[in-house]
């Protein structure tokens, strides 16, 4: 602003003077016609570098290069946050979890969101911040109990996991909370739940050894948010990853565990009796198929491989 006020009066800031012919008073700039030059390309530029600079910052802060996922974490409402560091324990951890690979960044949003806030305060700062997943809740203390309640919110584009529940709210002992256990617990599920989405992201891109990377890193988390995800899901995702590389033999195991977290999940099934087939094993892949049909008659997939 000073250098702009001193290219204005530069241009502008005259002096009264005497005329030695007329001896009438006359009003000439005080600085030379050289320095006004000066001052005159000063008032047009100082402009564009303040907008530039302050552009800038804005689009450091605010674009994101195609192809990276940023997950925003709120501060989680509730006192004394210095004491009980939900907020802080779940950034560190997820930045943790998440830190060898340059295409995630974990960024702390540096405000809190109330469940008033949720309808349209939400929708605003997924405008405004671009986040992929944002993470945000809140957490009550009394002398013995403590509850913590954590929203997991996924932009409309990366949803090809379906949450069994977007909201985890857990009744614990106030001993849990100050000691930070439930808090690491806590960090352990939401790095899970990254991992696990960004996978998916990359999935559905078909970005597969990217994909399988994540999901790996996920299952390697062992605490598994049950509440909001079925566990099965993730083998039955990085399964599928492995058959579109070819790689049968790691498919199968995939496949195997998903069918012994889940015996009724009819996809992993048929996705099972996919590989038998590819394999040659024909009987397995037939029982596969008839496994599928049962707990799920309407999947046209098992019937027609069935038949083939």
């Amino acid at each position: 602003m000073l250098c702009g006020w001193l290219c204005f009066i530069f241009t502008l800031d005259k002096e009264s003077i005497v005329n030695t012919i007329t001896q009438e008073k006359e009003n000439r700039p005080i600085f030379s016609k050289k320095i006004r030059r000066f001052a005159i390309v000063g008032i047009i530029t100082f402009p564009l570098l303040i907008g530039g600079y302050f552009g800038w910052q804005y689009y450091k802060e605010n674009f994101i290069p195609p192809g990276k996922i940023r997950i925003l974490i709120a501060n989680f409402d509730g006192l004394d946050p210095k004491k009980y560091r939900v907020t802080e324990i779940i950034l560190e951890q997820l930045q943790k979890a998440t830190k060898e690979y340059t295409d995630i960044e974990v960024i702390s949003l540096g405000d809190s969101i109330t469940a008033q806030q949720r309808s349209k305060g939400i929708d605003d700062i997924f405008k405004q911040y671009k986040p992929s997943i944002l993470l945000w809740g809140w957490y009550g203390v009394t002398e013995e109990r403590a509850i913590v309640s954590l929203h997991f919110e996924i932009k409309k584009e990366l949803r090809p996991l379906q949450l069994l529940q977007e909201e985890l709210s857990q009744k614990i002992a106030v001993a849990e909370l100050n000691s930070f256990v439930f808090q690491e617990r806590l960090s352990k599920e939401m790095a899970y739940l990254t991992l696990l989405t960004v996978g998916l992201a990359c999935y559905k891109a078909q970005e597969y050894d990217d994909a399988i990377l994540r999901f790996t890193r996920a299952i390697s988390q062992t605490i598994v948010p049950v509440e909001m995800v079925a566990p099965a899901a993730i083998h039955l995702y990085r399964g599928n990853a492995y058959c579109f590389k070819s790689d049968y033999d790691s498919a199968m195991t995939d496949y195997n565990q998903a069918i012994k977290l889940n015996p009724t999940h009819p996809v992993a099934y048929n996705n099972r009796g996919n590989v038998h087939t590819i394999k040659n094993d024909l009987t397995q892949a037939i029982a596969d198929y008839n496994q599928a049909i049962a707990l799920d008659s309407t999947n046209e997939a098992s019937v027609n491989s069935r038949c083939f």
